[in-house]
């Protein structure tokens, strides 16, 4: 009977345990207001080109590449010089550049060179002096051709980065 009242005590503390300490949990410092409306306000400006809408103005040109080519010829540069001299003296807040290509080759291909070629016409505005955070590239590749026939000056037409102004 003593051995089964010792074994019955072991057991209920071996359940029971020790006492819990009591955990004292101090809230984490508060955010500065400050930094928080900075945070915000960089993630505004770095967003602020994808929510505006976008059309086409009378003068932003389009430019044209060659054949599965993205860099810039001389006359490009010198249209986009005269698109950011018009896009900031206009006040333009944004500019939204797509780049085109012609429907030869695979999807995947013409995205991604469309998509070089919008990047480097955001880069030359860029260097002209237009805000970084204020220009989107994108690429529609094949899929929003100007031209559908077969041949050379048709897929010419097709082979453009076009910039639109941000409203």
């Amino acid at each position: 009977m003593k051995k089964t009242l010792i074994l019955a005590a072991m057991a209920v503390l071996a359940v029971s345990g020790c006492a819990k300490k009591a955990v004292k949990v101090t809230p984490a410092a508060p955010v500065a207001q400050a930094a928080e409306d900075d945070a915000f306000a960089s993630a505004r400006g770095r967003n602020a080109a994808r929510e505006l809408e976008y059309s086409a103005q009378p003068g932003l040109r389009t430019v044209y590449f060659d054949y599965d080519r993205h860099n810039l010829r001389p006359e490009t540069r010198k249209t986009l010089e005269n698109n950011a001299s018009f896009a900031i003296e206009g006040k333009i807040p944004a500019l939204k550049v797509e780049g085109h290509c012609d429907q030869r080759g695979t999807v995947e291909y013409n995205l991604a060179l469309g998509q070089k070629r919008a990047n480097s016409v955001k880069d030359y505005y860029t260097q002209l002096g237009y805000n970084p955070d204020m220009v989107t590239a994108v690429s529609y590749g094949k899929e929003r051709p100007v031209c559908d026939d077969s041949g050379e000056s048709c897929w010419q037409q097709n082979r453009r980065a076009v910039t639109l102004a941000g409203n």
